[in-house]
């Protein structure tokens, strides 16, 4: 009878494992996507491992998140409190007020302002909640991997793969689900982009602190500035006009990319475009190519001239721009120049300069077929028909 008994345990056994084991990949997405869903509140902490587009080396960020759903607030409908290696972030919605405020660790200053888009990431897990959209998209491949364990928990280990669109190569998110509560445990992200012939690597890994909607409201609503940050109040920062159309372009030095050093007043005479860059803004290097077609149908009407004030590292930028195929000069000049001479607070800018070297026209930011938008502008500004 003895016998018998565990030779039954040892069935049913087998048979929870089999079934626990052959469980389908669209299934355990499905089900972490409902218990997401489904959650009232929840505390984690996550550290995330990145590598910045213009950096060789990986940066270290960290944060812990407290959020509880609040069906008052008809905006968001979750109160969040976040703190980061950067500073604390609070949205709190009681039955007559919104509070909210973000405290900078950096230069011990505070401010009451609406913070909008940090909420949603509440989980500090953007990537999962953007991937359980793609569920039922049948471009996107989803592999269940061999399983793994974070932190002593079994968990099933899920990777979507992207297909190669655009600029992006080679994108994959890789998620490691708690077999137990269908919560992501860690999420490792990679992708390739081949304009910036750089690559945006990033490591997150989250650990669930508590479900306890007693802890995290108190959390919430108890919370006052830490005494010992000694914060002051900071009013909020306008960005200050660009330099004025219509006055005479400021003299800087610089020196050029595999050249020597030079003195801006030195192109007076010509009509100039100056576009303020560097690697690591993105529009900036999606702007390149259309500067080259610009270059390439006014021929020598124009001279372009590449601003770049962030880069350091000579041989790297020069790589760099050898890479985008970059013709028209690049000049490296302080960090100062676009800021203390331009107002320039944004990149890409370009400011038009005409052959007197008067400063005739600004355009910020960047669109696709830029060069058929400039191509009017800079027509006007030279008089062509």
């Amino acid at each position: 009878m003895k016998n018998l008994y565990l030779i039954s345990v040892f069935v049913i056994s087998i048979f929870f494992v089999s079934c626990k084991k052959h469980v389908t990949t669209y299934e355990i997405l499905k089900n972490s996507q409902e218990v997401y869903s489904n959650l009232e509140c929840l505390s984690v902490e996550s550290s995330l491992d990145f590598k910045w587009l213009s950096d060789l080396d990986t940066s270290h960020y960290y944060k812990k998140i407290y959020w509880i759903k609040n069906s008052n607030d008809t905006l968001y409908g979750v109160d969040v409190l976040s703190e980061d290696s950067f500073g604390i972030k609070l949205y709190r919605h009681t039955h007559d007020s919104v509070y909210t405020f973000t405290l900078k660790k950096k230069d011990s200053t505070y401010n009451e302002e609406v913070y909008i888009g940090w909420q949603t990431e509440r989980m500090s897990l953007s990537q999962a909640i953007n991937a359980y959209k793609n569920i039922d998209n049948d471009t996107i491949i989803k592999t269940r991997l061999e399983d793994e364990k974070v932190d002593n928990k079994s968990c099933y280990v899920v990777q979507f793969d992207y297909p190669d669109e655009g600029n992006d190569k080679d994108h994959w998110i890789r998620f490691y689900i708690d077999k137990d509560s269908f919560l992501p445990l860690r999420i490792e992200r990679h992708i390739f982009l081949v304009d910036l012939n750089s690559y945006e690597y990033t490591n997150l890994e989250v650990k669930i602190l508590s479900f306890e909607e007693k802890e995290i409201l108190g959390k919430i609503q108890n919370f006052e500035i830490p005494s010992y940050f000694n914060y002051k109040k900071k009013e909020p920062w306008v960005m200050p006009e660009l330099l004025e159309i219509g006055s005479e372009l400021p003299n800087f030095t610089g020196l050029l990319v595999g050249g020597d050093s030079v003195v801006i007043s030195d192109y007076i005479g010509h009509f100039l475009i100056l576009d303020f860059w560097y690697i690591g803004c993105y529009y900036c290097v999606k702007a390149m190519p259309f500067m080259e077609k610009l270059k390439e149908y006014y021929g020598d009407k124009i001279t372009i001239l590449g601003i770049n004030n962030n880069d350091k590292n000579i041989e790297q930028l020069k790589e760099f721009i050898q890479f985008k195929e970059v013709t028209y000069s690049t000049i490296i000049v302080d960090q100062s120049v676009p800021r203390d001479l331009f107002n320039i607070y944004g990149f890409p800018t370009m400011c038009f300069v005409n052959e007197e070297g008067v400063i005739v026209e600004y355009k910020s930011g960047y669109r696709d077929s830029l060069d058929y938008h400039l191509i009017p502008i800079i027509d006007s500004l030279l008089s062509l028909e």
